[in-house]
């Protein structure tokens, strides 16, 4: 639960070398919002040791399920080059910041009564240039394995 994250209790773990901190739920509860940096007497940033511990898990295969849900996110990457929120977090979204649905719905319009141009959208040669990109870094890999690890267990 996000309510039990202590960004203190984070670092005294890693100081204390507890290799359990990559398997605890809530080193995923930090949105890199940097205000436990901001607070910190000492300067001290659970951000970045949480990207690194996020990073460990994942090089690990221990975060995979946290990952998971964000596949649609790296398939837009190679789908339009662009980022874009996967679908599988709608209904949260919907439940949680009430008409955005119907925002979503009607943005071209909205769009057009603000005056506003339509979005950029990436040309097919970016696409492709990204997507290759993707690919060649090992990216494409790294969700595919993510992916099948998950979907092997459904």
């Amino acid at each position: 639960m996000v309510f039990d994250y202590n960004p203190r209790d984070i670092i005294e773990r890693v100081l204390d070398g507890d290799i359990t901190i990559l398997e605890d739920e809530n080193i995923w509860n930090c949105f890199y919002c940097y205000t436990c940096h901001s607070v910190c007497p000492v300067g001290n940033s659970v951000c970045e040791v949480n990207q690194i511990l996020k990073q460990f898990a994942i090089a690990n295969g221990i975060a995979y399920d946290k990952l998971y849900e964000y596949m649609g996110f790296a398939d837009s990457y190679f789908t339009a080059a662009i980022g874009a929120i996967p679908e599988i977090f709608f209904e949260d979204i919907d439940r949680d910041v009430p008409g955005w649905w119907d925002f979503r719905q009607n943005l071209d319009e909205i769009r057009e009564e603000l005056e506003l141009d339509p979005p950029l959208m990436p040309s097919d040669e970016v696409i492709d240039e990204v997507s290759k990109i993707l690919t060649i870094t090992g990216f494409k890999d790294k969700i595919e394995r993510i992916r099948q690890s998950q979907e092997a267990d459904l």
